[in-house]
């Protein structure tokens, strides 16, 4: 395929394991509209803010994780 991504990880045995993922088709333009609603006409947001957090918290713990493995923490 095209696109793909690569799923990592490290299984129960402790066995690393790095697979191709086929990517799924997204449309982000639907993100944007659904943010132009929000601020234009008062919509309900798209991606609620706790969804927002929970990313990022996600996305830290992940970085931290990264460092911490390479000494850098």
């Amino acid at each position: 395929p095209e696109h793909y991504g690569v799923l990592t990880y490290i299984d129960e045995q402790g066995s690393y394991h790095e697979e191709k993922v086929i990517s799924e088709v997204g449309d982000y333009s639907r993100v944007y509209e659904g943010i132009y609603e929000t601020l234009v006409n008062g919509a309900e947001k798209v991606i609620k803010d706790e969804e927002t957090i929970l990313q990022m918290k996600i996305l830290e713990e992940g970085i931290k994780s990264i460092q911490e493995s390479e000494g850098k923490i």
